[in-house]
Formats: structure tokens, C-alpha cells, sequence
């Protein structure tokens, strides 16, 4: 079924992340990398390919991307990007996160990053999420809050003229793994997640919500959803799917087999304390997805 997405499971689509030369350093080509705006920027979705194909006699192997969020300080930026990790997330100011910081220290945080970086925010007003772009310059948005398509429509068109590499992700909840389903329609959150595709999103990433009191905190909770259910998603929305929720080092590997994901998307996994990262646990989590092949 064509959806009209630009970004999806097929290494044959078209679009603004595949047309791009994809360049190393000095020139030389790399695969999954894109430049753009002054440093190389990881496809989203590198070597997706379906279980069987193959190139001659040899199998073709899937590269998982690896995602960092909640980076508060410029020392664990700098661990994540030499430990080899894709994509580093900031959280700009989401009074609920413990990781959330503010306008310049975002920007600060970006203007010398070794690696992408994505800002996480759960605001829906265009004017503000546009100067986000325009002046923190990130290699994209998440998304937080309930998705909005008319939003992410609006946000990629304005970005496609001037920063055509920009990307919109949006972040989706699953409840934790064990509790009641009753209220979750997997048909309803496919049909979202599909409709936020054909919008221009880039990338989905599945997280856990969890009720406290009289609020839904979304993200952050350091649990897991039910990694079934998530395969069904991964199947079945036109885009690539990150992982969320609950994955440390000692899992990441089980939830990779078992969803088979874009790539996963960690922050207290991989933490001392609450926006501090731990450099061994990082370290040991680059290792255990680079060794797990799709």
C-alpha cells in the first residue's frame, strides 16, 4: 500500500534522506551517514531489509541504530559520540523530566555535538517549536504530547525549503508490560502512527506511559511495555519504529530480537543517576547492539 511516506522499510523508496550523498570524513563514502549543515547525519533508517534477502551468497545484515536521550551536560555528549552511538536526545524544557534544560543550554549543548542530536519537547505550538529549529539548530524535533499530523504537516513543509535534512519525529505509549490493556485500541495506535507517517514523520518511537495520580508521565519511566505488542506496530506502520522503555544492556539484545526495531532509545538504562550518563554502561550497550544482527 503506498502511504506516500518518503522514509520507510523499503531500501528502494525515494527521498530526500536516500538522494542525499551519503560522505565520510575527507569524502570517502560511508554508509548511513548524511551530511548536512556542517557535520554527517545517520540515516534513519540504514540497511532496512526483510529476513532472507541477501546479496550473492552473502546474507545482508542489519545495522540497529542507537539512541541517547536525556543528555544534560556536554562530558556525557562527548561519551556517547566516541562510543559510537547515532543519535543523542535533549530534553528542552519539560518541567516533569529531571533531564529537561533550558533555551542556551540546548543551544550550547548543540552547537558543538559530535554527533546529531534531536530536541525532545511536549510543547504543540508551531511558533515556538519553529524557533527551536531556526536557532538551536538540532538534526530534528521528538515530539512528546499526543500526535498532531496537521502539526508535523505544517513543521515539514516549513523546514523542507530551508533545512531540507530536518526531521520530526513523535514519540507513542504503550502501558507498562503486565498491566491492563483494556483501554488500548492496537488498531486506533496503528492507524495514528500511520497517519503521523504520511504527515512527514521521520521516525516513531514506542515508550511507556505510566498514571501517577492524576497524570500520564510519558517517557521516562525506566519500564517496559509489552515487547509483543510492539513487534505487531514495528510490523505493521510504513516507517521506521525506535524502542523505548525499560532497555538497558543486559536486555537490549532480547528486546532487538524479539521487536527487531529501527533502533532503540535509552536514558535511564544507561544512567548513574538521573541525567547522569554512565560511560560503562554505555560503552557495554554499544557493544551488545553492534553484535546483534537483524
Amino acid at each position: 500500500m503506498h502511504t506516500g511516506v518518503t522514509i520507510g522499510k523499503d531500501l528502494n523508496r525515494t527521498g530526500p534522506l536516500f538522494n542525499r550523498r551519503r560522505t565520510g570524513a575527507g569524502g570517502s563514502d560511508r554508509p548511513g551517514a548524511i551530511r548536512g549543515r556542517g557535520r554527517e547525519l545517520p540515516c534513519v533508517v540504514p540497511c532496512l531489509t526483510k529476513p532472507g534477502r541477501r546479496v550473492g551468497d552473502a546474507p545482508l545484515r542489519k545495522r540497529y541504530q542507537i539512541k541517547i536521550c536525556g543528555i544534560t551536560n556536554r562530558t556525557d555528549l562527548e561519551a556517547v559520540g566516541a562510543a559510537g552511538v547515532d543519535w543523542a536526545g535533549v530534553i528542552l524544557e519539560v518541567g516533569s523530566s529531571p533531564r529537561s534544560v533550558g533555551f542556551s543550554k540546548a543551544r550550547a549543548l548543540v552547537e558543538t555535538s559530535p554527533l546529531p542530536v534531536l530536541i525532545l519537547t511536549d510543547r504543540r505550538d508551531f511558533t515556538w517549536l519553529y524557533r527551536v529549529g531556526t536557532e538551536i539548530s538540532p538534526a530534528g524535533l521528538q515530539l512528546l504530547g499526543e500526535s498532531d499530523p496537521g502539526l508535523i504537516r505544517q513543521l515539514k513543509e516549513a523546514f523542507s525549503s530551508t533545512i531540507p535534512s530536518f526531521g520530526i519525529w513523535q514519540s507513542f505509549h504503550l502501558p507498562p508490560a503486565g498491566s491492563f490493556h483494556g483501554n488500548l485500541s492496537l488498531t486506533g495506535l496503528i492507524n495514528e502512527i500511520t497517519l503521523a507517517f504520511q504527515a512527514g514523520l521521520q521516525a516513531a518511537v514506542l515508550d511507556t506511559a505510566v498514571r501517577l495520580g492524576n497524570a500520564l508521565q510519558r517517557g521516562g519511566t525506566g519500564l517496559k511495555h509489552d515487547w509483543k505488542l510492539a513487534r505487531i506496530l514495528v510490523e505493521r506502520v510504513p516507517g521506521p519504529v525506535f524502542l523505548a522503555g525499560g532497555i538497558t544492556p543486559d536486555n537490549v539484545q532480547t528486546a532487538l530480537n524479539l521487536v527487531d526495531p529501527a533502533g532503540v532509545d535509552l536514558s535511564s538504562g544507561v544512567e548513574a543517576s538521573p541525567g547522569k550518563k554512565d560511560l560503562l554502561k554505555i560503552q557495554s550497550l554499544v557493544r551488545q547492539v553492534r553484535g546483534c544482527a537483524g
